[in-house]
């Protein structure tokens, strides 16, 4: 038998680096009864964007990725699962209380399917920007979302740590313009695809051409822009919360192009955390409760001059 080259070792490494992931990917979603027509689209960009970071990552990882990725996707994993529970009992209330789901202002309004799904997009896109501010200016809020902001990396990964709590948080607000404009499982389906996207796609490691970026950021949010909003300088953090769309943070004057750190991309995490305690599953289940998280962190700090 002939012993592979170093070369060849090399790429199977990376192959296995792509395939264990994607099959645990692909496992949670179908375990949690996701139709094929929604998993293959995120299974296929989580493969792209994965293989992107082998081929050409921005920074070498500072934290090993076997310590980092079994939490993060647990941690994902746990939101999958709990946000399936919270819309079997969603769907539950609205045929119990008869509450015409799928039927309401936005379909009489509008007769496209594709407009329909366009304007669904951007209504929840900018309902979720709103939310993004609460939980960097509550307390309460702040301290689940830091457990994603505590990541020292920043990587794919990073896009699927997010604690339970926030999770349910963020399932519950969602549904309030969904039910409320009537909004039908098709646009829904399609805002949760794109989402995803961009949730994977703002947190690659990846390199990314300048020209490239200014030209995508007119009007989506990159991984540049939203690097610098996990940045580890406090101030910087209360930019760029869009998720799909930048235009948001353009009109309200939350949008920041660079960090104020002078490296080829900012260091990222929660100071007050710890590099060692944002790795462990354990500690990131636990951060939201923790006397090492700052109130005074959830809060703006004073006006920052733009770059």
């Amino acid at each position: 038998m002939t012993t592979p080259q170093p070369s060849s070792l090399k790429w199977i490494r990376r192959g296995l680096q792509i395939l264990l992931p994607c099959l645990l990917f692909t496992a949670v979603l179908l375990a949690c009864d996701s139709p094929l027509i929604y998993v293959l689209p995120m299974l296929l960009f989580f493969v792209l964007v994965h293989a992107w970071e082998i081929r050409r990552p921005l920074l070498p990882l500072q934290t090993n990725t076997e310590n980092r990725w079994p939490a993060n996707g647990l941690m994902w994993a746990l939101n999958i699962v709990i946000d399936s529970k919270i819309s079997l009992v969603c769907i539950f209330l609205a045929v119990t209380y008869q509450i015409p789901y799928g039927s309401g202002w936005i379909t009489r309004t509008i007769d496209s399917p594709i407009l329909v799904a366009v304007l669904s997009i951007l209504i929840l896109d900018f309902w979720h920007y709103l939310l993004h501010r609460l939980m960097h200016r509550w307390t309460w809020l702040w301290r689940m979302h830091a457990v994603h902001h505590s990541d020292r990396d920043y990587d794919l990964s990073t896009g699927l740590r997010f604690h339970p709590l926030e999770g349910i948080v963020t399932t519950v607000w969602m549904l309030l313009p969904i039910l409320a404009l009537g909004i039908p499982v098709s646009a829904l389906m399609a805002y949760t695809v794109v989402v995803i996207w961009a949730n994977y796609f703002t947190h690659a490691n990846v390199q990314f051409s300048e020209r490239t970026d200014q030209w995508m950021r007119r009007v989506l949010i990159t991984p540049t822009l939203h690097r610098v909003h996990h940045s580890l300088l406090v101030p910087e953090d209360h930019y760029n919360y869009g998720t799909i769309f930048s235009f948001w943070d353009a009109a309200f004057s939350t949008l920041r192009l660079r960090s104020a750190q002078a490296v080829l991309a900012p260091l990222t995490g929660v100071a007050e955390i710890p590099a060692e305690r944002s790795a462990g599953i354990l500690h990131a289940l636990l951060m939201p409760f923790s006397r090492l998280l700052n109130p005074a962190s959830a809060a703006p700090s004073a006006p920052y001059v733009k770059k």
